[in-house]
């Protein structure tokens, strides 16, 4: 930590050889159905998908959130707030100041009240090059929540949030960005391949302060390229530009073709907690 915190990049190889070797990977597979289809795995993680409120990790009085937000506990999930669906077309035709944005697939604020309608559309989203992301694992799932609560307390922060992707073979979700809080991506499933490029600017972003458009330095060549497999973890620390590919090219392994599903953890540095 001391090494590498909020200075660089780091990737974490798996050293166990199976899966039955790491408990907690094998944990997770195990509540998110990793060892089945697609389909499979889509239904496991939106089945029973209620909204979960946004809370800010520098709230300080939760009993006034749990008031404010009584009266919405277990609704139907809602766009952007609880999933996105997305992805990011031509990447190759990107240009160096990296503008190209991601395309939705539902739109902003819709909530979805048939269920088994939302699961197939995320299905043939899916089928078609689109991501899905989930937001607030940290309060939808048992293993998820006690990996980060675990993290809350070995940085010291009041909370820890997660993030779980699925993308599909050949795909890129989230277009090139970066990120106000630091984050531990830890990959559960198939590979995925990284660009990262270095933190040019004097300063960290703060946290939810407005975001920079992305300046024209952003060259090819001088980004750091890692391949995560499955049980593979990598930081990347606040304001560094990244993005995030299943395919990986011809000359590498055929199983990097498959698709991915990742987590990412969130460590927020607020003011109060620095």
């Amino acid at each position: 930590v001391l090494a590498y915190w909020e200075k660089s990049p780091n990737l974490y190889r798996r050293k166990q050889s199976t899966q039955k070797d790491s408990p907690v990977l094998a944990a997770l597979h195990s509540a998110f159905n990793l060892g089945t289809a697609p389909d499979a795995i889509i239904e496991s993680l939106i089945k029973g998908l209620v909204s979960c409120p946004a809370i800010s990790s520098d709230e300080l009085d939760i009993n006034s959130f749990l008031h404010e937000v009584h009266d919405s506990l277990g609704d139907s999930a809602k766009y952007r707030q609880d999933i996105r669906v997305m992805r990011t077309q031509n990447p190759n035709d990107q240009t160096s100041s990296g503008c190209v944005t991601e395309e939705h697939f539902f739109d902003d604020g819709t909530v979805f009240i048939d269920e088994d309608a939302f699961i197939e559309k995320c299905k043939h989203a899916f089928k078609n090059g689109y991501s899905i992301a989930l937001r607030g694992m940290e309060f939808r799932s048992e293993k998820v929540a006690a990996v980060a609560s675990a993290l809350a307390d070995l940085f010291g922060q009041p909370s820890v949030g997660a993030n779980i992707y699925f993308s599909p073979a050949r795909s890129q979700g989230l277009a090139r960005h970066y990120d106000d809080h630091c984050v531990l991506v830890w990959q559960l499933l198939g590979s995925k391949k990284w660009m990262i490029w270095p933190n040019q600017k004097p300063f960290l972003p703060r946290l939810y302060e407005p975001f920079d458009p992305l300046d024209g330095t952003l060259y090819e060549n001088s980004g750091r390229v890692e391949v995560l497999l499955e049980g593979d973890m990598m930081y990347i620390p606040r304001g560094y530009v990244h993005e995030a590919r299943t395919d990986v090219g011809e000359s590498e392994m055929n199983a990097y073709a498959e698709y991915s599903l990742h987590l990412t953890l969130a460590i927020e540095v607020e003011p109060p907690f620095e």
